[in-house]
């Protein structure tokens, strides 16, 4: 690894969830990253080694340039917001995460960060707080400009997914759908594969009706727009490939990876993705310039402060950072 790199973020998350607690069991690993920075409360940190009985080694810094090589710092963002009870959906929480979020978009523009993983934020807690439309991506997007374009990506082990909607409802899913939207979403995908060193990688399309809508009789979108969307896409060079139906399309897939899927829905990849591997995926914020992740996983209110909480997810959002940090 590169030591002139800037640091790797990796923050708490709600601190009312698992976030916290699966940093420190991180950190307690003592798998090493080169200049690695913690960011949030250190009450809430302090307080979460306590209760796990460990002690990992932090160094306190006041930016990003302060991260020494080999080592992790620790920039205190404080907020006066109790530390417990832990397993609740809370407002204060919620302004946390969205105070965070607005740092990490002043460090994307400025560029003092090579990579980012945050822990797991709850969308109700940031709804509560005044963040009213979509996710934490959307949030980011109205910090950082509409000139930024990207998407969420998903991964778990060599399925990726990308989605034409996302945090919506889904009586809006059909009339939200567009070629272009199509496009752009296949595009994000196969561009981030070919990043992470895939070449050519192949996408597959997802029909958003019964029987991909069976010739019209159960819906026109895929005449209308994803079928047209796959031909534009094959003639941009992309190796793509569809409608196939939903209900078929991860099966006929995933037998030969890696392999990218394009959604047309939320709930259509990641029921999919959590049957292969619940607490095991990834989310990336593709098309920030950096590589930004998160556990494909909430904030799982209900064992907080357990310590049981499933690494899987953490560990391979960091790994995924950590690989492509340029």
């Amino acid at each position: 690894m590169n030591s002139e790199l800037p640091p790797l973020v990796l923050t708490l998350g709600d601190r009312f969830g698992v976030g916290p607690e699966l940093v420190v069991r991180y950190l307690q690993s003592g798998k090493p990253i080169d200049r690695l920075m913690i960011v949030g409360d250190r009450r809430v940190f302090d307080d979460t080694c306590a209760r796990l009985a460990v002690d990992p080694e932090v160094h306190p810094v006041k930016s990003s340039g302060d991260v020494e090589p080999h080592k992790t710092g620790f920039l205190d963002m404080p907020f006066d917001a109790e530390i417990g009870p832990l397993g609740k959906v809370s407002v204060e929480a919620g302004r946390e995460s969205l105070s965070i979020l607005d740092w990490l978009a002043d460090a994307l523009a400025a560029g003092s960060i090579s990579g980012a993983v945050y822990a797991p934020l709850n969308k109700q807690a940031m709804r509560a707080a005044g963040h009213k439309n979509g996710d934490e991506f959307d949030y980011l997007i109205s910090k950082l400009g509409p000139e930024v374009a990207g998407g969420e990506i998903n991964w778990l082990d060599g399925v990726w997914t990308s989605r034409v909607t996302s945090h919506i409802p889904v009586g809006e899913v059909a009339t939200t759908i567009t070629q272009q939207k199509i496009e752009d979403a296949a595009e994000l995908l196969a561009r981030v594969m070919a990043d992470s060193g895939i070449s050519d990688p192949r996408i597959v399309i997802a029909a958003l009706n019964p029987h991909a809508g069976e010739n019209g009789a159960f819906g026109t979108e895929e005449i209308d727009k994803i079928a047209p969307a796959v031909k534009s896409l094959q003639e941009k060079g992309i190796r793509a490939s569809g409608p196939i139906p939903a209900d078929t399309v991860f099966p006929q897939s995933i037998h030969d990876k890696p392999v990218g899927i394009v959604t047309m829905y939320h709930d259509q990849g990641q029921i999919a993705l959590k049957l292969l591997g619940l607490g095991k995926s990834v989310t990336m914020l593709a098309g920030l310039g950096i590589p930004i992740a998160t556990p494909g996983h909430g904030t799982a209110y209900d064992i907080a402060g357990k310590g049981i909480a499933r690494m899987d997810g953490m560990l391979s959002a960091i790994d995924f950072c950590t690989t492509l940090r340029t």
